[in-house]
């Protein structure tokens, strides 16, 4: 941790001391007594001289996590409002890395460096949203690269906060920057890049067996569809099926109904995802609605683009049957 008491109860940051001070140091939390860990290749934190059971979740913090606080500290520092490092509630007996306060709204900011499980973030988000506390949370590197869907936001389209501690950067992984938006307001001075998810076509994808079991099932004509659909690949976030698949379906219900509206597509979508044909990552911090309909527009603009429909204002009309191909 960052932050510690001294015996006099005032507080003091583990930048700001120094070792040669015989200076008795404790934890905001617990109460109990820890150290001063600096070096030359490590940012000064201090640290339990034995595991604290109150406060666990700090212990072992990585170089990354440490730095990545301090950054987010600094740059808020800059910002309107008032931030917090570190601070205690103890009524909810948590500790988010960073509070940010504004007139209108307390902001719990967590920088996720290492593992977690659901129920764990669930529990931490859980918590502060019922105490009033909105959350965000950003991941380190390990997330990013993982591409963790349990971290995805959405607003319409999912996206992850990443903030890179080596490039002093926030990125943002998403189609739009709609949601980023937000965070543009919040933290006004940092520079936010975005990864934009690019389709392209690759002839040598398949789609599953399940897929194709489900397909025959609902005589749904798949090897008779344009060769296009079948072999479009992306990278979807949250997404588990194949992107074909999903591309697939669609096109299967704009050659069926003709025309109509996103929403006629997303309420057959969600009964092949409720029997587990199109299978959808675990995503607590998206509504699934949003996600669905962000998913559905993305691949209406594809079939737009190849011609098959046309596709405006959420509303398409299929213009290309089978029997053209």
């Amino acid at each position: 941790m960052l932050v510690a008491k001294t015996s006099t109860n005032q507080w003091c940051h583990a930048s700001q001391v120094s070792r040669e001070k015989e200076t008795c140091y404790f934890c905001p939390s617990c109460r109990c007594k820890v150290y001063l860990r600096q070096g030359r290749n490590r940012t000064a934190h201090f640290v339990h001289y034995k595991k604290c059971d109150q406060d666990t979740f700090s212990e072992g913090e990585t170089e990354e996590h440490i730095q990545g606080k301090l950054l987010l500290y600094n740059w808020l520092s800059q910002c309107e409002g008032s931030v917090e490092l570190e601070p205690y509630l103890p009524k909810l007996k948590q500790r988010p890395d960073l509070l940010y306060t504004t007139c209108t709204q307390k902001i719990a900011i967590e920088f996720q460096c290492s593992p977690i499980t659901c129920e764990k973030m669930l529990e931490r988000t859980q918590g502060y949203e019922r105490a009033g506390y909105k959350v965000i949370w950003i991941v380190g590197r390990m997330h990013a690269q993982k591409q963790t869907s349990l971290f995805l936001y959405a607003s319409p389209a999912p996206y992850r906060i990443y903030l890179s501690v080596s490039k002093r950067v926030l990125y943002a992984h998403s189609h739009v920057i709609h949601r980023v938006i937000e965070l543009q307001k919040l933290f006004h001075n940092i520079h936010i890049q975005q990864h934009t998810i690019h389709y392209y076509h690759r002839v040598s994808s398949q789609v599953s067996k399940s897929f194709l079991r489900r397909a025959y099932v609902e005589r749904i004509p798949i090897f008779s569809f344009p060769i296009p659909i079948l072999t479009c690949y992306a990278k979807y976030p949250g997404l588990k099926s194949k992107f074909s698949e999903v591309l697939s379906v669609i096109y299967f219900m704009c050659q069926t109904f003709q025309k109509g509206d996103i929403y006629l597509i997303n309420s057959h979508l969600c009964k092949w995802i409720d029997k587990k044909v199109i299978v959808l990552a675990f995503m607590p911090l998206v509504e699934k609605e949003v996600y669905l309909t962000h998913l559905i527009t993305l691949c209406l603009q594809i079939l737009s683009t190849l011609n098959f429909v046309h596709f405006k204002n959420n509303h398409w009309k299929f213009i290309c049957s089978l029997q053209d191909i």
